[in-house]
Parts: structure tokens; sequence; C-alpha cells
């Protein structure tokens, strides 16, 4: 059973494009933000992650490459066939010039 506060919340989700990244916003006047990532696979749980802090606004950036948006350097890869990308960096210039101002 879910508790109260989150069906309160859903209602609060804001969907914006952002310097052409997705990213999901809960409407709370806190100065406080919470910054997460999330992939299609996350889509079903994504509502209740984001419901889950009352308190805080969380922003949700979706990630459509894991391996290379979220990876430092190139690396070889750890499973399967797909390596790893150097996108980490623009990641997190998105985070810092367009997603905290």
């Amino acid at each position: 059973m879910k508790s109260a506060f989150l069906s309160l919340r859903n209602m609060g989700i804001i969907t914006r494009e952002i310097a052409g990244r997705e990213v999901r916003i809960t409407d709370c006047a806190s100065s406080v933000c919470f910054i997460t990532f999330f992939a299609d696979f996350d889509e079903g749980s994504l509502d209740e992650i984001m419901n889950a802090i009352p308190e805080v606004k969380v922003a949700a950036m979706k990630v459509v490459d894991w391996n290379q948006e979220l990876s430092p350097w190139k690396a070889d890869p750890a499973f399967g066939e797909e390596g790893f990308g150097d996108g980490a960096g623009e990641t997190l210039s998105f985070i810092v010039d367009e997603l905290m101002p």
C-alpha cells in the first residue's frame, strides 16, 4: 500500500526539455534539490522514486546511453560487447550550467 503523500505529490511532477534533455522535476518550493537519473527501463518506478521525499525538490534527468553519458573515460566492455564512452564531463556540465540554474 502506498502512503498518502505519494498520491498527493503525483500531480506535481513537471516534464521539461532543458538543453535537449528530458528532465522531470517535482513541484516543490524547497531550496534543497536531489538530482538523479533515469532511463527507459526506470519509467515504471520513476514517480514513486520522485515522490519518496516530499519535502525536497527532485530533478530526474533522462539518460539515453548510460555507458556513454555517465562514464568519465573510454573503456572496454565489462559485460557484453558495448564499451564505455567519455561523456560524463558533458553530463556534469549540463547539470552545473543548465539544470541547476
